[in-house]
């Protein structure tokens, strides 16, 4: 009988004499059309081929489409239809601000988008848990915006100022604890409180495709051109070149993406 069933599941299968792995299995057997549905459309809302792992559990798989369920929801009754919203999101400045279809905004994430030009989001992009993005430092001298294109993500805890500008390409990579500073104090005279000397501004632009690694920070006037990658902990000033690779504070070239292939 047991060597009937596994003639089964080899035809099933058509692995020949070779018996399915576990992974093969919970592919084949344990996603039924809906799983497969539902995998279909987070691929879509995210822009990317696939959304589901399939080592994901059924029970996990029901817990996240709750919780998606709620946040669009929630966008719907705060009049985002078309926006994922988190628990506790904090909006300022909401005629200011322009979120594209299916971006995602996480728990505890605040929008400042008092500003020149605003805040402005792309398509299908996400922002973290706890991350902080604030278009102006003081309302007594709004700053220059945020511009995000698509499918960018933001992650966890970012801290993105854009007092001078800070402009981010498509399909970027910000790693948990990123900071963008694009505003300087001025501080030459020492008889005036550095607070009262004013502020130097220089915008920050991030070509497309670009990774910055966790904890890195990026300084005021900061260009990072296409496919660039900055490790983590990194400290950026000045211009990066297109697909190199840089570490360190201040960060410098290491290698070049591609290089030994």
């Amino acid at each position: 009988m047991r060597y009937a069933r596994l003639g089964h599941v080899r035809q099933r299968f058509q692995l020949g004499t070779r018996s399915p792995t576990i992974l093969e299995v919970r592919q084949r057997v344990r996603r039924p059309q809906l799983r497969q549905w539902v995998d279909s459309l987070y691929g879509r809302e995210r822009g990317i081929q696939s959304g589901i792992d399939p080592l994901v559990s059924d029970r996990q798989l029901a817990s996240f489409l709750v919780a998606k369920v709620g946040d669009r929801a929630r966008g719907v009754v705060t009049l985002m239809p078309h926006v994922y919203r988190g628990r506790r999101v904090r909006i300022r400045g909401r005629d200011s601000l322009a979120l594209g279809k299916s971006v995602a905004i996480a728990a505890d994430v605040l929008l400042d988008a008092v500003s020149k030009r605003g805040i402005q989001v792309g398509d299908k992009s996400t922002i973290d848990i706890g991350a902080v993005l604030r278009a102006s430092g003081a309302i007594r001298n709004v700053g220059e915006g945020i511009v995000i294109g698509k499918r960018t993500a933001v992650g966890a805890y970012n801290v993105i100022l854009g007092q001078g500008g800070v402009y981010i390409g498509d399909d970027c990579l910000l790693g948990p604890g990123v900071q963008m500073h694009s505003e300087n104090h001025i501080f030459k005279d020492r008889e005036i409180p550095i607070r009262e000397q004013g502020e130097q501004r220089n915008a920050i632009r991030v070509g497309n495709d670009v990774w910055i690694g966790a904890n890195s920070v990026v300084l005021a006037g900061s260009v990072i051109h296409d496919g660039a990658v900055v490790a983590a902990n990194s400290v950026v000033r000045g211009e990066i070149a297109a697909y190199s690779v840089v570490a360190g504070a201040p960060a410098s070239q290491k290698g070049t993406r591609g290089e030994g292939r």
